[in-house]
């Protein structure tokens, strides 16, 4: 192990290549940044063997109003506690208005802070 990688907690491997055409790596802070993504991203049936993993932010959070933030928060938190177990001391808060909603994820006392602009599908990590 080299002495860069002596502080790394987590990695996540990407299906592409860095600079050097080394696969790429994302360590600590940004590898949660992707697990976070996907999951929040990702729509519940895409994995037959996990059927119920996903929270699907586009497909049933894309029109939502207020009423539904609570239920966002919930699935959220819900899906890291049984799909990320290895994150402790969770946090969600979701805000929104009529065009972004930002979601919030504290984790051990760092706040993840993705922002979902509904006009333009696009959701993008601060």
């Amino acid at each position: 192990m080299s002495s860069s990688d002596e502080n790394v907690t987590y990695r996540e491997y990407f299906l592409s290549v860095d600079e050097f055409n080394h696969p790429k790596v994302y360590k600590n802070e940004d590898a949660t940044y992707v697990l976070l993504i996907r999951l929040i991203l990702l729509e519940k049936g895409t994995y037959p063997t996990r059927p119920d993993m996903g929270v699907g932010l586009v497909s049933r959070y894309r029109y939502a109003f207020n009423d539904k933030i609570k239920q966002l928060e919930s699935d959220i938190t819900d899906q890291i506690a049984t799909y990320l177990p290895e994150f402790t001391g969770v946090s969600v808060k979701v805000e929104s208005d009529n065009k972004i909603i930002v979601i919030a994820i504290t984790i051990d006392k760092y706040t993840y802070q993705l922002t979902y602009t509904r006009d333009k599908n696009t959701l993008s990590a601060l």
